[in-house]
């Protein structure tokens, strides 16, 4: 993994050297004598090259940036006679300077420019734009979408895959009528429906359309002997539909929806659609059986309702307990999820909930979600209080309590994590009295299960390649897009729609570019990395003081006025662009950690 972190710091310090490398050209090109340039900030290294123009090339420790100091750079035009060096930055016209400063993003866009269209040309994997239909309580659920279609367009722009669509509804406005074409058997369909705010776990997310991508799983290893290559199936086909032996009645799509009829079929026979090369074929499958060891521990069903559910619909608030299921006791999550499975759809069930020390009787009608093939309250584990409650263990089998070192009721699952087995014992950590304790339990004492097992499964995704001069056509129509996103994006972000949940700094760029190098590709990692250069030459031209973009207000000043701006103007514009820098880098860093120590 160390390599790809190395390859990502990498990619990081070739984005702001390429931007660094326009000043430097730009200055050379206006006859403007460049003294020092440095790969990273902070007291100089070394100095590794010399060149015939008197450029000093440095190295400087702090890999997150650069900079070029071009003769006289450091001095502020005051509007007053002065004499300066013809090769000085100062000694140069204000349209001449102006040129130099916004070099650096220009490159960045030509830079980014091209590793997007590399990026098309290798192949770019992304999650497919077909959809499993809508989600519970969302208005689109009424509209008409169906199981598999293909979103192409929203608003008129083009959709090519999941993340566009993501993308794209993020950024629509909530309680805005939407246009959404989609290709259903061949035929192109038009549908209007509403975008509706997207929070998840108290973050702020933009707007949503309600719509769930539909996963297809893929077999991503067929070991000799396993009842996937048994059946005469290999690594890559993706599974369509898989249901009982002669009842394609019941049928059921989507990865979680295949993974857990698989999982409650041990042994039975079945038949499987799967697709191979663009062509489908129908095969019957023995699914093996093996043992998954249960831990006889539950968990409190303290839940938090998801925004247009039945539940929230129902009057479940955040942090409450639900006690009983149409009084029938629970004795924790998983009681829950289980007993809901027997209910018949359509029936109203009477929730029996604890809320700050009362009890409460609601009634809830489950929605069936045809992308799970269950029914759904439309709760989650709650958040409340860093989500202790909803960790906390309600219940464990007897023989487990009494054993030397087991866990207890009222222990706290530590980082949500479950057991893990290691060397023929179940393993865990869990909080109690505030102190952190290891619980181990022999495996011959924990209850196993039969579960059905076919073979490795994967999401299925899609490629999106372009030959050469596709490639260059496609992307160079993409760049307005890029950039009006960077420009979106801080737009709704300064308004409050858009939690700092995403902004990245440094360490996360590090971390998830280096993830998509070693699990997506090279393909995904170039597009991520010119995505990083058009959010950086968008943000170095707002006029944000010791930006380029504040430079070049001045300079644009000085054109229109005939003058320079005054100097304590420019002076006291440096300073705060100082403490600024300051403060924006330490928020950065704090958002960077504090998402990187989350359970």
């Amino acid at each position: 993994m160390w390599i790809y972190f190395a390859v990502a710091l990498l990619g990081f310090v070739i984005t702001i050297v390429v931007h660094e490398l326009g000043h430097f050209f730009m200055a050379r090109r206006a006859g403007v004598k460049v003294e020092v340039f440095s790969i990273g900030f902070g007291p100089r290294l070394f100095t590794f090259w010399r060149d015939k123009h008197g450029t000093e090339w440095i190295l400087a420790p702090l890999p997150l940036g650069g900079y070029v100091k071009m003769k006289g750079q450091e001095d502020l035009p005051t509007g007053k006679p002065m004499e300066h060096a013809p090769d000085s930055f100062l000694a140069k016209g204000p349209w001449a300077r102006l040129s130099i400063i916004v070099a650096g993003v220009v490159m960045n866009a030509v830079f980014s420019y091209l590793l997007l269209s590399m990026a098309y040309m290798i192949g770019v994997p992304f999650m497919d734009n077909r959809i499993a239909g809508a989600g519970p309580g969302s208005p689109a659920e009424a509209v008409g979408f169906q199981f598999g279609d293909e979103v192409v367009s929203v608003d008129g722009k083009s959709i090519e895959s999941w993340e566009d669509l993501f993308t794209r509804q993020a950024f629509l406005s909530p309680g805005r009528e939407v246009n959404v074409e989609v290709v259903r058997e061949g035929k192109r369909l038009s549908y209007r429906t509403l975008a509706v705010a997207d929070r998840e776990g108290g973050q702020r997310r933009g707007a949503t359309l309600g719509l769930k991508p539909l996963l297809t799983p893929v077999i991503i290893e067929c070991p000799v002997g396993s009842p996937a290559a048994l059946a005469g199936l290999r690594t890559g086909d993706a599974i369509f539909s898989i249901a009982p032996e002669g009842a394609r009645e019941k049928a059921v799509r989507g990865a979680e929806a295949v993974s857990r009829f698989i999982e409650n079929h041990p042994g039975g026979r079945v038949e499987l659609v799967f697709e191979r090369l663009g062509v489908k074929k129908a095969v019957r499958v023995d699914l093996g059986r093996r043992a998954e060891y249960l831990s006889g521990v539950q968990t409190l069903a303290v839940v938090d309702p998801i925004k247009g559910s039945p539940a929230e619909k129902a009057g479940i608030l955040p942090g409450d307990r639900i006690d009983s299921l149409d009084g029938v006791p629970i004795r924790g999550w998983e009681d829950m999820v289980v007993r809901l499975q027997t209910v018949p759809p359509g029936s109203a069930l009477r929730l029996d909930v604890s809320r700050a020390g009362t009890n409460r009787i609601l009634q809830v009608i489950p929605a069936f979600n045809p992308s799970e093939e269950k029914l759904m309250l439309g709760v989650k584990p709650s958040s409340a209080e860093g989500g202790a409650r909803s960790r906390s263990i309600s219940w464990v089998a007897p023989w487990m309590e009494a054993w030397p070192g087991g866990v207890r009721v009222g222990d706290e699952i530590s980082k949500t994590q479950m057991p893990k087995t290691n060397l023929g014992k179940m393993e865990w950590s869990v909080y109690r009295f505030g102190r952190e304790v290891q619980v181990s339990i022999p495996l011959d004492r924990v209850e196993t299960r039969s579960i059905g097992e076919l073979a490795p499964l994967s999401v299925k995704e899609k490629i999106v390649r372009y030959g050469v001069l596709e490639s260059l056509w496609k992307t160079g129509g993409r760049i307005p897009r890029e950039l009006g996103e960077v420009y979106l994006f801080l737009g709704r972000f300064a308004s409050g729609a858009f939690s700092s949940e995403y902004v990245m700094g440094p360490v996360r760029i590090f971390r998830e570019s280096a993830r998509a190098a070693k699990d997506r590709g090279w393909a995904f990692f170039f597009l991520l990395f010119a995505k990083i250069g058009f959010s950086l030459a968008v943000l170095n031209l707002l006029p944000i003081p010791g930006l380029d973009g504040s430079h070049a207000v001045f300079i644009g000043w000085e054109i229109a006025t005939g003058k320079p701006a005054p100097e304590k103007v420019q002076r006291g514009v440096q300073a705060v662009g100082v403490l600024l820098l300051l403060m924006l880098a330490s928020f950065v860093l704090f958002n960077d950690i504090s998402h990187l120590m989350r359970p």
